[in-house]
Formats: C-alpha cells, structure tokens, sequence
C-alpha cells in the first residue's frame, strides 16, 4: 500500500487562527496514517524557510488553498504559492482543494475551475457554526484522500505486474480489496494477476467479481481472458461463449476469431472452426499462418484440393517455411500424385 499522503497548506498568516481549526479537523486522518498536514509554521529554527517551503509544495500530493482577501491579496501566496500549485495541477501531478474561509471575491481567479470547499463555496465563516463547515471540509477532503490512495495503489500494482513481479501485483491488490471490497478495478487487476501466476480458478472468481461490480469494465479484453482462463479449465463451452463476446465487442479484432478456432477445434467442430480462419483471413491476409490452420482444418473435412491451395497461399506469403511445403507434400501424397509431391517436398 503506498505511504502517507502528504497535504500542504497554502495560507495566508491572517488566518492562522481557521488553519489551526482546519487542521484540528482533519486530525483524525492524521492519526489514522492516512495524511501528513504540513504548513510554514512547522518549518523549525535556523532552517531556510523559501528552501523548505519549495521542498513541500513540489512534493505534496493535496494542496490546500485557504481563499480569503488576505490570501488574494498576498503576492507570496497568490502569484508564487498558488501558482506553483496551479502548474502541478495542470501537469496532474497534485490535487488542489481551494477552501474559501471568509467572504472573498475570487471570480477570474486560476483556481476558479475547481471543486471548492466548503459545499457550494460558502465561506467558512458565514455558517452558522465553523464546526459545521469544517466537518464539510474534512469529510470532502477525506473522500479525495480515499480516491488518491486507491489511485496510487493500483498504479503501484500495476507496475509490479508490468515488472512480471505477479506474486506483488496480487498482495496490493488482495490488500486495497480490504479497504475496499467492491472495488472492480482491484478485481481485475487480481484477476490479470492470478492468470499469470496459472492460478485459473480464483482467477476466474476475481473475472466474475469485476463483472458483477462494474460490468461497464468488460471490454474485449476482459473477454479475452475470461476465455483464456475458461479454455485452460477446460470448460470450452463457456470458453466459446466468451469469444463470442469478445466477436461481439470488436468485430474486427482477429484475436476473436482465432481464440474461437481453437475452442471449436477442442470440441471436433471443424467445419466451424474453418469459417472462423476464413474470418481471420479476411481481416488480415497477409498472415502465413491463418493459412496454415485453415489447411489443415480443411484437411479434417476432407476437403483435399482446397487445402492444398491454403498451404499454397501460404508459401506463397512465407517461401521460406519448410513446414509448409512439408503439409502440402503430405497430401499430394496421399492423393497418390507423387512426382508433384516430390516437387513440393
């Protein structure tokens, strides 16, 4: 799970006393580990303060902006602070909160695009009870930190899966499934996993999680390796169903049709399995080896003379594959044409 999340505080000092009030607030977040609340007052003696306040802001994940006229006023805050801030939002690199504690015309202002705090950008101070708004405040704050850790986490996952470090892409997501249990882009990503770590079973389990949760997350590719997991459970009629889906989501996607041929194959369904070859074909003629399997499926039909001609098309793609003339040679041999199948071989 990724470490703590690191909040800086972009204030002005005449509102020293709501950031004191603020960060009594989301205190709880502090204790529970899931945030660091950082702002100038915390910079201690004989360090260079410019230095130090440059570090937290470049490294922050949340900045909070505390509007109020003294913080529009403030050249420090407004042109140096809040500018900075606004550059590593653009390059997505933090999240920005502007949170309006008094009554401040901020209209034009760069941040005026942004989600502010508290609901409806009422000024803390214009509630009837500060408590009140500051609850707000927390309890939005909170919501962003949760989708920030859940963000962080499965990029963190991720990398290790892309790394093929499987076994570490499963215990992060295993772990953010935890604090999150109905969170189907974990399932997913534990799903990817398991396949890699051959574990088809639980694999499936976590496919079928996702779907339930988020069936807007079945792409093709989801259905691609639903199949794949279903075909190495040998469970090739809900295999094939799947590839009908993945057929279904991208007509034009070749993998379909193939990963289709092979089910078809596993269950003697040669004629259909051939059509399938006959759809890769189309789709992309330049392969060698579409060719190939539709040859010898052609062969299972007996149906000679066609696939003769498919292992022709495909020398003709790939003259360099004595594979291929080895196939045709086989049956022109079996059809008794020797001196042609001793031209071919």
């Amino acid at each position: 799970m990724p470490s703590t999340l690191n909040i800086f505080c972009c204030y002005a000092r005449a509102d020293g006393e709501l950031l004191d009030k603020l960060t009594t607030h989301l205190m709880p977040l502090q204790r529970l580990g899931l945030i660091t609340i950082w702002h100038d007052k915390d910079i201690g003696a004989g360090r260079e303060w410019e230095e130090e306040i440059n570090k937290r802001l470049n490294t922050a994940q949340i900045i909070l902006l505390l509007i109020s006229p003294d913080f529009m006023a403030s050249e420090y805050c407004y042109s140096k602070e809040m500018h900075r801030a606004m550059q590593r939002h653009e390059q997505n690199e933090v999240s920005v909160i502007p949170i309006i504690l008094r009554p401040t015309y901020w209209k034009g202002a760069p941040f005026e695009k942004l989600q502010m705090l508290p609901d409806s950008a009422r000024a803390v101070t214009i509630w009837p009870n500060e408590d009140e708004a500051l609850y707000n405040v927390t309890e939005r704050i909170s919501n962003v930190v949760n989708d920030l850790i859940i963000k962080t986490t499965l990029s963190e996952a991720k990398a290790l899966y892309d790394d093929q470090n499987y076994e570490g892409a499963l215990i992060i997501y295993e772990q953010l499934l935890k604090r999150e249990a109905d969170l189907a882009p974990a399932y997913l990503g534990k799903g990817k996993s398991l396949l890699a770590l051959e574990r088809y079973g639980e694999g499936l389990e976590a496919y079928e999680e996702v779907f339930r949760l988020d069936p807007k997350l079945a792409d093709v590719y989801f259905y691609m390796e639903k199949a794949e997991i279903l075909y190495l459970l040998k469970r090739y009629e809900e295999s094939l169903s799947a590839c009908n889906e993945v057929i279904q989501c991208d007509p034009l996607l070749v993998q379909g049709y193939v990963g289709k041929a092979d089910v078809l194959l596993l269950l003697d369904r040669y004629r259909e399995a051939f059509e399938m070859y006959e759809q890769a074909i189309r789709l992309k003629p330049d392969e060698a080896e579409y060719y190939v399997q539709a040859g010898d499926l052609l062969l299972k039909l007996r149906r000679f003379e066609q696939s003769i001609e498919m292992y022709e098309q495909a020398i003709q793609l790939k003259p360099g594959k004595d594979e291929y003339y080895d196939r045709k040679g086989d049956v022109l041999l079996g059809l008794k044409r020797f001196e042609e199948a001793l031209a071919a071989l």
